[in-house]
Order: structure tokens, then sequence, then C-alpha cells
């Protein structure tokens, strides 16, 4: 008795299976191809961006063995992906920047495509708030204190003192601040706030490098004294 119950319930269940087969097939034939292609499309398009990488990395090195390294690199900076892209112009603004002390066209140029990279917004935050440094100093060695509009001088110390303020400040916050003591410095002859500035920098030297630590250290000496020596305003 027992056995013809058995025989009773699977035959049951192969109907309910059969019926829901025959119910659902379309959904279930389309799930698998939906699997089946999107496995395929992930897998090439892991193949195409790894090749993109291989050639836009191969097109990359060919660029700094150029005769013309800068040109080159700009060109492939036009080229490539958001990546490669940052760095072609980070190592073209570099060279820039190698010839810009004395050079104002250099630096000027240095101070163009650093701000590139410092607006684009595809580039990691971390070369970003770089180049948005490196472009003001390369903009300070294409215009000195003698030459500087002040208009334009003051466009410069908003941008570096956002990136030490907050409690998340930017990576190069240091390097940020030691630049706008600089400006006050040398371009508004404000040593006050240049020490004020640097004495921050310094505040913090646990969390720095041991260099930019010491630098200002240094600064900060240094424009204490001169804020002494300045004349009174009063």
């Amino acid at each position: 008795m027992a056995d013809i119950f058995q025989e009773v319930d699977e035959a049951l269940e192969r109907e309910k299976l059969l019926k829901l087969w025959k119910e659902y097939r379309p959904v279930i034939i389309g799930g698998i191809a939906g699997l089946i292609l999107g496995v395929a499309f992930w897998s090439g398009l892991k193949n195409w961006t790894y090749r993109q990488n291989a050639e836009q990395t191969t097109l990359l090195i060919e660029s700094m063995d150029s005769d013309d390294q800068r040109t080159a690199l700009l060109k492939t900076a036009e080229n490539t992906r958001p990546g490669h892209r940052t760095l072609a112009l980070m190592i073209a603004a570099g060279n820039a920047m190698a010839f810009a002390q004395g050079d104002p066209e250099e630096a000027r140029e240095a101070a163009e495509i650093y701000s590139q990279i410092s607006a684009d917004k595809k580039a990691p935050d971390l070369y970003r708030e770089f180049a948005q440094v490196m472009a003001i100093r390369a903009n300070m060695l294409a215009a000195p204190p003698e030459n500087a509009d002040p208009q334009t001088v003051e466009t410069w110390l908003p941008d570096l003192t956002a990136m030490a303020s907050g409690e998340d400040k930017s990576p190069w916050w240091g390097q940020a601040l030691l630049t706008a003591a600089e400006i006050n410095a040398f371009y508004k002859k404000d040593f006050a706030a240049a020490r004020s500035n640097a004495e921050q920098v310094a505040s913090a030297a646990a969390e720095l490098p041991p260099t930019l630590a010491e630098r200002a250290r240094t600064m900060a000496h240094v424009f204490a004294v001169k804020a002494a020596d300045a004349p009174s305003n009063e």
C-alpha cells in the first residue's frame, strides 16, 4: 500500500514540474540565456579593458622616450583614458616645471597643464589637489613679486587655505599652507600671516614628512623675525 501512495506522489510531482516548465519555460530559458550573455559580456569587457590599458601604457612609454617628450605626452593625453591621461599630463607638467625657473613662458605652460589636471573631474582627487598647488607655484614662477598683479595674487590664497581647513584636509595641505606663507611674505609683505601659515604646519610635524616639517619650522622662525622687524601700522 505504501508503494502505491509513493508512486502517486511521484506522479503528482512530475505533473507539477511539467506544468511549471510549460508555464515558465520562456522565463527560465531567457534567464539562462541572459546569464550566459552577461558572463560573455563581462569577459569581453575585461579583455577589452586589459588590451586598452596595455596599448595606452605602451603609448605613454613611447611618449616619454620621444625627443620632444612634452609635445608627445600632451598628444597622448588627448587620446587616452582618464588614468593614463592624468599621468601623461603630470609628466608633461613636470617637464615644463623643470625649465620654469627664470623662464616665464615655461612656467606659464606648466601652470596651464597643472590647471588642466586640477579641473579634470575624472582625475583622482590626490592628483587634482597636488596639481592645484603646483599650478599656483608655477604661476608664482611666471609672475614673481615685482611683476605680479595684486588682484591675481589674491585669487591664489583661498584655494590654498581651503585645502588645510576642516577635518577632511587635503593630503597636500602642508605644501598648500607653506605656499600660502610664501605668497603672504613675498607678494603681500604680510609676515605675520606668513608666520601663522608656517606655524600651523610646524605644529603638525608629527603627521608630516620630516623634510616638510623642518621646512615649516625654518619658515616660521624666519617670518617671525621679519614680522617683529616690520614697521607697525599703528
